[in-house]
This record gives structure tokens, sequence and C-alpha cells, in this order.
């Protein structure tokens, strides 16, 4: 690929950032059509009920659980979509190493990501204690 120039690079960056919105907006609308399961697994294995004071929070609720699970699987969509914009301008060293790196970064994120749902679940999702009467 030859020379961009800066607006040919603006335009290149709007695309992937609507690309990535647009990814977010889908699978909001999912998360949005699941939220009382996924409510429903969370809640799953608490002893005492929610107390919810009112009808706002239990929409607040949802709507924060619907966006939680949106961005988290946005998020290799917004990683794959800023390989795609960096990855033209690399040399061949470099997209060799940042493909090198890629797996490493991968299992690194992966294993923080094990231990957070273990310590979660081994505390019996201890997130909701202060909602529970």
């Amino acid at each position: 690929m030859g020379e961009m120039s800066l607006m040919e690079h603006l335009e290149e960056l709007r695309v992937r950032i609507i690309k990535t919105l647009c990814a977010f907006v889908v699978l909001l609308i999912v998360s949005f059509v699941f939220v009382q399961d996924i409510y429903q697994w969370l809640v799953k294995d608490l002893d005492d009920k929610l107390a919810v004071l009112g009808p706002s929070e239990i929409v607040w609720i949802y709507m924060m659980i619907a966006f939680v699970f949106a961005l988290a699987f946005t998020l290799p969509v917004a990683a794959y979509q800023v390989f795609r914009f960096v990855s033209p301008g690399l040399k061949k060293e470099e997209y060799k190493v940042l493909i090198t790196f890629i797996p490493f970064f991968f299992s690194f994120v992966c294993k923080r990501a094990g231990v957070w749902l273990f310590y979660f679940i081994s505390n019996g999702f201890s997130i909701f204690n202060g909602l529970v009467e």
C-alpha cells in the first residue's frame, strides 16, 4: 500500500470506529434480548433475594448488565479494528513482532479474566452483597 494523506488516514480511522460502534450496538441489542437470562444466571447461586427498592433500579441493573456484556464482547472487535488500522504502516519486522506478541497478550488477558472469574465465583458473586436484603 502506498503513502496515504492525512485525510485518507482520518477516513480509514472513521470507518474503523464506525465498524466498532456498529458491533457494539448490535451486541447491546442482543444483550438486551437476553438480559433476563443473564441476570438469572448471575443470581442463581445467591441464598437471599436481591433488594430492589423501585422500578428504576431493576431497569438500571438490566442496562448495566447489557452494557457490560456488550462491551466485553466488543473488545475483540475493537482490537481487530485497531490491528487492521495499524498493520499497513508496519514494516515486515514490526509486523512479525506484533503477530508474535498477540497470542502472548491474549493468554495474559485470559489468565487475568480467569483469576477474576474464579475470585467472584468462589466468593459467591460478592458484588451483589450490597443488594441482598
